[in-house]
């Protein structure tokens, strides 16, 4: 009895122990990892010096720009390696801004019917921060209206109209949309700290 209760307790031990191992195991650090420095800056110890020469990594939060593949700089605007990363922008909502104009359609295919679907787009109001990845500090904070809307992030003169137009099909009602910040946008505000020389 002794010997048998005392071999159970052992089985208990091994596999409470292989149990722990499994679930508090430390899973590898990775780029999204750095969206905490955008929760409450802070410093990464995975994260590279900022220094070097330029284009210098950096890890865009809640945000993006958009880069053809074949771009020289795309592994800098999107790194894959959590150790090159050298800067982290955080992209955070603050309000709606000013109304730009309301998208009014008929019914398809009946281009002088009545209006059915109306979208009033509007501004929304933006900051960008950027800091150091390796030590938390803040470079900069800079607020932006974005005037992104569905299918022109990239190409900012484009109608956004046009694009509902496309991606609304056969809906009908009224709905409201904010704007978020273009590529161009957050590159005037992130290309100096990216390429900052040094």
């Amino acid at each position: 009895m002794r010997r048998g209760a005392v071999v159970g307790v052992a089985v208990a031990v091994v596999a409470a122990g292989a149990i722990g191992y499994v679930v508090f195991k430390p899973e590898p650090f990775k780029v999204a990892d750095y969206d905490r420095m955008c929760e409450s800056p802070r410093s990464f110890e995975e994260a590279a010096a900022y220094q070097g020469p330029s284009p210098h990594p950096i890890e865009i939060v809640n945000g993006g720009v958009s880069l053809p593949s074949e771009d020289p700089e795309i592994d800098a605007w999107f790194p894959k390696d959590p150790a090159a990363v050298q800067l982290v922008s955080c992209v955070n909502r603050l309000d709606r801004g000013e109304f730009v104009k309301r998208c009014e359609y008929t019914a398809q295919n009946v281009p002088n019917g009545p209006i059915v679907r109306t979208i009033d787009l509007y501004r929304g109001t933006y900051t960008v921060a950027v800091f150091e990845a390796r030590t938390g500090k803040n470079l900069g904070e800079t607020r932006v209206d974005g005037v992104g809307f569905v299918g022109n992030t990239m190409k900012e003169d484009a109608d956004p109209c046009q694009t509902f137009l496309r991606t609304t099909g056969d809906a009908k009602g009224h709905t409201e949309e904010e704007g978020r910040p273009t590529t161009g946008q957050l590159r005037k505000v992130l290309d100096p700290h990216v390429h900052r020389s040094g």
